[in-house]
């Protein structure tokens, strides 16, 4: 089944604000049984932000674009 271009970037935004959220519930875990870096987990989490971010800044151009 083919999407639209932008339902595509609004299901994609969700997906990705779906794994930061796993990702914000798992990492602590990680962190403490020292299987992660405080510093790594940071930087996975600022770049999943940032993942979101451009998702949802598509998303959003592609309602406004005519």
């Amino acid at each position: 089944m083919e999407l639209e271009m932008e339902t595509d970037f609004v299901e994609l935004a969700r997906c990705a604000q779906r794994e930061l959220r796993r990702r914000k519930t798992d990492y602590p875990q990680l962190i403490a049984t020292g299987e992660m870096s405080r510093t790594e987990a940071e930087r996975e989490l600022a770049a999943q932000e940032l993942i979101v971010k451009h998702l949802e800044t598509e998303a959003n151009q592609m309602r406004f674009d005519f």
